[in-house]
């Protein structure tokens, strides 16, 4: 081809207008497993750049449909400012181009960047990086992507995408994305409470001894509602597997100490970690100082994740981290020891710089360790069982429905790796496995939850604590400040930190002190009475989810619109967290089978609608 001609710096005229999608409605209410590409202008932007070879004469494939008839489409060398290829769109809209890298390139970073107008004629780009060494040599590559920005606005950001080895991911181009978060995250909200993960208030366990009075109250008993799965059903009776062996190791009386120490004593600062170091109680019951091993290969496992991904803070290989979740589900301790692991090597070894990198961490995190107590909000893992036939069919229910909603809470958490850390780390491809390692690593948690209790009753009860500990006043307000900050870190990328944001935050800040002054708080029998619970609260937040976003949105949603509807859309998740404080207590319902037919519709209506089985509109 001709010798390459410098050419102006391509930047785009204006920021591109982020391309539309489908009806969010169809989206979520077809399937909120859906991964169905965004709709628009595409770009295609490939090279046969490989790492460790030279980049001199290396092919440049570029391919674009939806185009505006009659502009020009231009392929670019950014670094050097050498147009590489250029033709005018025909009246197709579509257009493919290749070109080659030039020869005698400076060493240090390069960009490939192609730009055109689309059918709405609204700008369009994509770019590609690699570094290169004096001989030409690559050293580092990331991938091309389609972007948003305007390039001179994301040059760190290309720089980051080009050390990670990873294309950029805007979430800007993704409107589809933002609604599914928005929608997952008020839907599971309302399904956890007002606390999430950490538990009511973000607080609590048992009372302790240091609370005052009117604290012991409340706590205590919030704490009730929560830990009341995650402890093992009180029993008189020894079982076969208590007078074994398998749990008389050497230091097992010492580990037992050690772990209910620590559970009581990390909570009188933070609710979180408690749960996290009591939910592998069946391994200490079983193993006794043995299930040491078990956080070892966490921490192992965490090592060479770190060494996988050259110690960034980023998610490892698929088959790695379907290792990690399959662990953090046996055992959430194991998953969050893993995670602590990648989290302190990246920071000592200089990886850790910008906040998607803190974003990045965080996900993993929720990824890696709070599936099961997701869980342990849907269904109890342990269950007493009288031998009747109505216990044994709530206990097959506890295997039945929870998998699929977890799945799909994991499903959530891996698609949003990609927008909180800006680049596109998992695709579409990934999430049927991870959706499958759930499922069945939930169902062999669940056996061994019975295995445990069955022959190792009362090892079960000495291996945690009695009671947990309650937070002071202080370390309360410290946890509300510290969710509110994390809400609004994680939020920045998705919905931005505008006007509507900040009311979502501002209604998440109200519940969160409702819940912990809830002692105040009126309670209203009849709400506490009539108020879904489980599974049908579950259902009922993704109907109203749905069509609140469905109303809001619209049919073609732009990321304006989400943006400025996402107080919205987590309005009704908001409003259920609000409805459990009022009416907290005082109406059990009677075991009765009507309820459990009635909660097995509700159970295979919501599953449906998860699924895409099932279509709102």
């Amino acid at each position: 081809s001709a010798t390459p001609t410098p050419s102006a710096t391509p930047t785009p005229s204006a920021t591109p207008t982020p391309i539309q999608t489908q009806s969010t409605a169809r989206l979520i209410s077809g399937g909120l497993l859906n991964d169905a590409p965004t709709l628009g202008s595409q770009i295609n932007l490939k090279t046969d750049l490989t790492l460790g070879q030279n980049a001199y004469g290396k092919g440049v494939e570029v391919s674009a449909d939806q185009l505006k008839p009659g502009t020009e489409f231009i392929v670019s060398l950014y670094s050097q400012r050498v147009q590489l290829i250029s033709a005018v769109v025909d009246g197709s809209g579509a257009i493919t181009l290749k070109a080659n890298i030039p020869s005698e390139l400076e060493p240090g970073n390069h960009r490939v960047i192609v730009t055109g107008i689309d059918s709405l004629g609204r700008p369009v780009q994509a770019v590609a990086g690699f570094r290169i060494d004096s001989s030409g040599t690559v050293l580092a590559y990331s991938p091309g992507a389609q972007v948003s920005m305007s390039l001179t606005e994301i040059q760190s950001q290309i720089d980051r995408a080009l050390n990670a080895g990873k294309p950029l991911f805007d979430v800007k181009l993704h409107p589809g994305l933002i609604a599914t978060v928005a929608l997952a995250v008020a839907s599971l909200l309302g399904t956890m409470g007002i606390g999430g993960l950490s538990g009511a208030s973000g607080f609590g366990g048992g009372s302790s001894s240091q609370s005052s009075p009117k604290q012991k109250s409340s706590q205590g008993k919030l704490a009730s509602v929560v830990t009341k799965k995650l402890k093992a059903v009180k029993t008189e009776k020894e079982a076969k597997g208590d007078s074994s062996r398998t749990w008389k190791l050497p230091g097992t009386l010492a580990f037992d100490r050690l772990v209910i120490r620590g559970t009581t004593e990390s909570g009188k600062y933070t609710a979180l970690l408690p749960r996290v170091l009591v939910d592998g109680t069946w391994a200490r019951a079983m193993f006794g100082s043995g299930a040491l091993a078990l956080w070892l290969v966490g921490l192992v496992i965490g090592v060479i994740s770190s060494h996988s991904v050259n110690y960034q803070p980023l998610p490892p290989t698929l088959s790695l981290l379907l290792i990690i979740v399959a662990l953090g589900i046996l055992d959430s301790a194991i998953g969050a020891i893993a995670w602590l692991t990648m989290a302190l090597i990246s920071l000592f070894t200089g990886h850790i710089h910008t906040l998607a990198d803190v974003r990045t961490l965080l996900g993993m995190f929720v990824l890696f360790s709070s599936l099961p107590l997701l869980a342990h909000a849907i269904r109890p893992l342990r269950r007493v069982s009288d031998g009747s036939l109505m216990q044994r069919f709530d206990r097959v229910a506890d295997y039945v429905m929870p998998p699929i909603f977890v799945a799909f809470a994991a499903s959530s958490m891996f698609k949003a790796l990609n927008g909180l850390s800006g680049l596109q780390l998992v695709n579409s491809n990934q999430f049927g496995s991870l959706r499958l390692t759930v499922i069945i690593f939930f169902l062999v948690r669940m056996a061994l939850e019975d295995f445990s209790h069955a022959l190792y009753p009362k090892r079960t009860i000495a291996a945690q604590p009695i009671k947990l500990s309650s937070q002071s006043q202080l370390a309360s307000w410290i946890a509300i400040l510290g969710k509110l900050g994390i809400f609004l870190l994680i939020s920045a990328p998705f919905f931005g930190l505008g006007l509507y944001t900040l009311l979502a935050l501002a209604l998440t800040a109200f519940g969160l002190i409702a819940k912990l002054y809830e002692d105040r708080i009126p309670n209203v029998l009849w709400i506490n009475k009539w108020y879904p619970r489980g599974v049908a609260r579950f259902l009922l937040l993704l109907v109203v989810g749905v069509y609140v976003g469905a109303v809001v949105l619209g049919d073609h949603p732009s990321v304006t619109q989400i943006r400025n509807t996402y107080a919205i859309i987590l309005l009704p998740g908001l409003i259920a967290g609000i409805l459990e404080i009022v009416g907290r207590e005082g109406w059990d319902w009677p075991e009765r089978w009507f309820k459990r037919w009635v909660g097995s519709i509700v159970w295979l209506t919501a599953l449906g609608i998860v699924a895409g089985f099932i279509h709102i509109k």
